[in-house]
């Protein structure tokens, strides 16, 4: 095999192609070598849905040309493809032995405008709860910074006043000669015990 010996896919799967059909010359069926030693390939795009027929066609002449089962023979069948809806053909050539293998890859149909919304409207699994941002109420306190709390200051602590001993005995005593008008005795012996307390307590002082 040389070098620079061209093959082309020929046939009406050409012409279905947007080529010309069973022309040895249209680049539309050119195979292109592979990066496998000895494999041409060719992919054509869209192909309309049927019945196709085909051959290999060498160097842009009938003169070599390759049909079913790799058979050299002008009066060998032509192989075929079918396509049941638009899609791709791809042709694998194997130069020494002259083999075709096809693949088709049917292409998607498009969609229609109710499945379309399917698939844009976000569907909702049984069972979950579909979660929204919460929203404060207008009450609600929203900046919750450090230096946005007022801080005030603290009530002070009032320490109980103790009462001296010597104020509640002289307030007994008022008391006592408010009710009677006279001293009483119990506040006579107090006032005595404080007298007395009085100079104990400039003793210790001395």
């Amino acid at each position: 095999m040389a070098a620079d010996t061209v093959y082309r896919v020929v046939g009406d799967v050409i012409g279905a192609a947007g080529g010309s059909s069973w022309d040895v010359s249209d680049d539309t069926g050119l195979l292109q070598r592979s990066t496998v030693p000895n494999i041409f390939t060719l992919r054509l795009r869209e192909v309309a849905a049927g019945s196709y027929q085909f051959k290999i066609a060498v160097n842009g002449s009938w003169d070599e040309s390759y049909g079913q089962d790799g058979s050299s023979d002008p009066g060998a069948p032509n192989m075929t493809v079918n396509l049941d809806t638009i899609g791709d053909i791809l042709f694998y050539y194997e130069a020494n032995a002259h083999r075709t293998r096809v693949e088709v890859f049917a292409k998607a149909e498009p969609r229609t405008s109710e499945q379309q919304m399917i698939v844009d409207t976000p569907q909702r699994m049984p069972g979950l709860r579909t979660s929204t941002p919460h929203q404060p109420s207008p009450g609600m306190l929203q900046d919750v910074s450090l230096q946005s709390v007022v801080s005030e200051p603290p009530t002070p602590i009032v320490a109980p006043q103790r009462m001296d001993r010597t104020q509640e005995v002289v307030t007994v005593k008022e008391k006592d000669e408010i009710k009677s008008g006279e001293p009483s005795t119990a506040t006579t012996c107090t006032g005595t015990v404080l007298e007395m307390f009085k100079k104990a307590l400039k003793c210790c002082s001395c």
